[in-house]
């Protein structure tokens, strides 16, 4: 296999969110086992190495081989909680080896084939989430690109990727098309000496960011921005003595992604990077060495937390998180090869404190691969810090009795301010305080907005239990069981003492928590 197309499969996704918590202890699920090789043979679908993309409460995704024709792979769908499995489409001839993620808009999906089309090069495609309506936007045939297996990225009407062969010198180009096929462009055909074999794109504005796998000046890859109307080619970064690896993700004014030194053509040293958008300040983050190094996974981050995988680390491949400053690495769950599946090569996508992804294989390698639900159980104690207010949720007066005010005051980690959670079921928590050891309540089990929020013993009716919700800012909001109303500062005070009460959501920061982990 190419050194390309290694790095390529060992690409990263990874999206943004929280200032966030330390999860030491992960539950993982199979959601789905694309069945073994001697039952079936792939006709549920084979390998799901692209990320699966989550939409309401259901999960795209496709597998690169197997399927309903012939192992030209397939389109499915699957809700998040492991019900309702379906084969979307099956690919034919036509168009066959499905690959990078898939992009949802309405009920329409955008996709990447590595083959088949009108010059047998790969096809953009579109198909409805219903599964009908398969239609091919563009076949490549080789000068305007070939092997497209980055998948595509949407903005507005207009859909952009990169093939990873194709154009005069054979080494890829960045291409856009219309989302009803019309208006193709090749807007950038690669030459070697500004990088080969581009990775799947991010977009900013009207400025798009990638990774070339080798080529550049030092020959080992680059990373290179592009306006969206195709001008402005820049080269921000030459890797030297590492290959840049796959998909790069961007945060502000940051991006990251990974690099890996290969020795006789295996991996030996792995990174995760952080660089400005503007090619400054190259950062290495995180080593990994030996199978862990193997190849790096895809990753996801929210706020100042990484979450990722490795291929082989702990033998079958792991999650792990850590810091976004490089910071408090930890493992998070290590795969058995069992029915939990071994090898996560695809994409993991963040909701709701559960990570969603997929497996290339399960069942001592018997089997076409999962795709699995890790749910992150908080673990630690915390600080709970309002974000309009800046201040922490305390028992007033250092109460340790119940019915004492829970209110607002500066952090000083004095044990009425720092908290534990306590997993109850369906992603519900106790919020415990570790000085009192009672936990945070709705004053009367009051379902109404404005009532207030107390301290109080462990019951069960509901109004001491609390489901964390992610922010695409990294915070949290808290949602009652008993009353179904978010935790919340009145009217988004800022005073010192403020009691907390509870209302509908409103989705702005006096109902967003910072969770800040207190050693």
């Amino acid at each position: 296999m190419k050194i390309s197309k290694i790095l390529m499969l060992a690409a990263s996704v990874i999206t943004f969110g929280l200032t966030v918590p330390v999860h030491a202890q992960t539950s993982l699920t199979t959601l789905f086992n694309f069945g073994t090789t001697s039952i079936g043979a792939g006709t549920n679908g084979a390998y799901p190495e692209a990320p699966v993309t989550l939409s309401g409460s259901t999960l795209y995704g496709t597998t690169s081989g197997g399927g309903p024709n012939d192992g030209a792979g397939e389109i499915y769908s699957i809700k998040t909680d492991g019900t309702g499995f379906s084969i979307l489409y099956g690919f034919t001839d036509g168009a066959t080896l499905p690959s990078g993620p898939l992009v949802l808009s309405s009920n329409t999906v955008y996709g990447t084939a590595q083959e088949g089309g009108s010059g047998s090069d790969g096809v953009v495609y579109s198909i409805s989430t219903s599964g009908t309506g398969f239609t091919v936007l563009h076949g490549f045939s080789g000068s305007d690109g070939a092997i497209p297996q980055t998948g595509v990225i949407k903005s507005g009407s207009t859909l952009y990727g990169a093939t990873s062969n194709g154009g005069a010198s054979n080494v890829g180009v960045v291409f856009k098309v219309n989302t009803n096929g019309t208006g193709f462009s090749a807007m950038h055909v690669f030459s070697g000496s500004d990088g080969n074999y581009p990775s799947p794109l991010v977009i900013s504005g009207s400025t798009l960011y990638g990774t070339t796998s080798s080529g550049g000046a030092n020959g080992y890859g680059t990373i290179f921005s592009i306006k969206t109307d195709g001008t402005g080619f820049t080269t921000l970064y030459n890797f030297s003595g590492q290959y840049a690896g796959g998909n790069l993700t961007l945060s502000g004014s940051t991006l990251y992604g990974t690099a890996s030194t290969v020795v006789n053509h295996n991996v030996t040293q792995s990174i995760i990077f952080s660089i400005g958008t503007n090619g400054s300040g190259f950062t290495t983050l995180h080593t990994f060495t030996g199978s862990s190094a193997e190849s790096l996974g895809a990753m996801t981050v929210s706020g100042s937390t990484i979450y990722g995988t490795t291929l082989f680390g702990g033998t079958n491949g792991t999650l792990f998180s850590m810091n976004t400053n490089g910071t408090n690495f930890t493992t998070l769950y290590s795969f058995t090869n069992g029915n939990d599946g071994a090898d996560p090569i695809g994409g993991l996508v963040l909701s709701n404190n559960v990570l969603y992804g997929t497996t290339g294989t399960s069942n001592g390698g018997n089997s076409f691969g999962t795709v699995f639900a890790a749910t992150l159980n908080f673990s630690g104690q915390y600080e709970i810090q309002c974000v309009a207010s800046g201040l922490a949720a305390n028992v007033k007066g250092g109460s340790d009795t119940d019915g004492a005010e829970i209110i607002q005051w500066p952090f000083s980690g004095t044990g009425n301010e720092v908290w534990t959670f306590i997993p109850t079921s369906n992603g519900y928590y106790q919020i415990n305080n570790i000085q009192s050891g009672r936990d945070i309540v709705v004053q009367g089990a009051s379902t109404a907005g404005g009532a207030k929020i107390v301290q109080w013993s462990f019951g069960s009716s509901g109004d001491d239990q609390w489901k964390p919700t992610s922010n695409s800012d990294g915070s949290y909001t808290f949602y009652n069981l008993h009353s179904g109303l978010a935790l919340d500062d009145p009217a988004g005070s800022t005073s010192q003492g403020t009691q907390f009460d509870q209302w509908s959501a409103d989705h702005d920061t006096n109902q967003e928590f910072d969770l800040i982990p207190q050693l």
